[in-house]
Order: C-alpha cells, then sequence, then structure tokens
C-alpha cells in the first residue's frame, strides 16, 4: 500500500529541501515524512517507512538521501554508544547536560539549579535534591562564591555572575549553534 506524504507536511518539506539547496525527490521526501512521523529512527526503520510511503526504493538511495539531509542540516544523527545510528528530523537544539559542579561560574550559566545535600534518615544515607529558582539561586551561588551568602556583596556578585551568563546566551545563538555541532544560520 502507497500512502501519499499530506499536503502540508509535503509543502515543508519541499520548502525545506528547496532552501537547503537540494532538489526534490520521492525518496527525499519520504524519509523527511518517515523522519516526521518517527523520531530517533534507525536506518531500517527509515528504509521500512519510505517502502510504505513510495513503494519501491533501494537501501542505498535511502542511505544517500540520509547523508545528503545530514550534511545540508535538514537531520541529525545521533550516534548512541553501542548501538546503529539514528535520525531525526527535529535539528534544534535539544542537549540535555547534567554537570555537577562547586564553580558558582559554572553554576550560573545552567538552565535549571540542582543542590543535591547528603542526609541521613533512620540510620540509612540519603540524597536530597532541591531545585533553586529566583532568589534562593541567589542565595546559593553566593554561599559557592565562598562567602557569606546573605552578605550584600556576595549576593551582589552572585546576582552579577547570573545577569552575565543571561546576557552571554542571548547575544549570539548562532555561535551556541556551532558548538552544540549545528549549522549555524
Amino acid at each position: 500500500m502507497v500512502r501519499t506524504i499530506p499536503d502540508d507536511a509535503r509543502g515543508n518539506a519541499v520548502e525545506a529541501l528547496r532552501g537547503a539547496g537540494l532538489r526534490v525527490t520521492g525518496p527525499r521526501l519520504g524519509v523527511l515524512s518517515a523522519l516526521a512521523h518517527r523520531p530517533h529512527s534507525d536506518t531500517d526503520t527509515v528504509i521500512r517507512a519510505v517502502r510504505h510511503d513510495l513503494g519501491s526504493v533501494s537501501d542505498q538511495a535511502v542511505y544517500n538521501v540520509l547523508a545528503a539531509l545530514v550534511e545540508v542540516g535538514l537531520v541529525r544523527r545521533i550516534e548512541p554508544a553501542g548501538s546503529p545510528a539514528r535520525f531525526e528530523a527535529r535539528v534544534a537544539d535539544n542537549h540535555q547536560v547534567f554537570a555537577i559542579t562547586h564553580l558558582p561560574q559554572i553554576a550560573a550559566r545552567a538552565h535549571h539549579h540542582m543542590v543535591v545535600q547528603k542526609g541521613a534518615r533512620g540510620g540509612v544515607t540519603t540524597a536530597d535534591v532541591t531545585a533553586v529558582v529566583g532568589d534562593a539561586r541567589v542565595t546559593e551561588i553566593a554561599r559557592m562564591l565562598g562567602g557569606d551568602p546573605e552578605s550584600d556583596v556576595s549576593r551582589a556578585h552572585a546576582r552579577e555572575l547570573l545577569d552575565s551568563a543571561v546576557t552571554s546566551s542571548r547575544a549570539d545563538p548562532a555561535s551556541r549553534s556551532r558548538k552544540a555541532g549545528r549549522r549555524g544560520e
């Protein structure tokens, strides 16, 4: 059974291919459609989906299309350790990084700030995790700086670190994209 790509998805795919300087072909549209409906697919899954949509297409054609789409930044190739490569059409920055640090300069740049504290309950060691936001985050950054977390000087320095992290992250989104391994626009 051959399915057709819905007009709205097809229009977006055609526009994306042309915008990337690629010819619009059935296999390219099929791969983009497959990845739009099946994120994080391996090559075999993409091949089966494209064959379902288009009828007949060679394995090599799908491999070539995937390589071309990755090269122009329309598709992301993900290579998990010990697993086959996976592909997805969503190429926006979606990195998830969990960093443990005692450096306030690093902590200030985080999108989310958690404090982990070792404790004990009933003779059992525990770890308590608390999200800190707003004024509590200022206090925690001030504490990490090594000063009195309640002193005006420590808190002013903590606010300055937090403000500079926000300002620098907004200053050049293209450089962040390149650092994250994407093509800058």
